[in-house]
């Protein structure tokens, strides 16, 4: 089963991004967002919404994979 880290990285993938520019979109460091990659942090409640927002999904399907 794919974790958020493996989701919010491949779904960055799959619409052309680079961690940087998901980052300056995010306005967080790029270490960070290879920490939520990685599975070594988790983002905070409005990054999440950020992400869904930038990315064209819902929060559901990036913190569970459903929905």
């Amino acid at each position: 089963m794919e974790s958020f880290g493996e989701r919010l990285k491949r779904l960055r993938e799959e619409r052309g991004m680079t961690q940087e520019e998901l980052a300056d979109r995010l306005n967080i460091a790029r270490s960070l967002l290879a920490r939520y990659e990685n599975g070594m942090r988790m983002p905070t409640a409005l990054t999440v919404r950020q992400m869904r927002d930038i990315l064209g999904t819902s929060c559901d399907y990036l913190l569970t994979g459903e929905g």
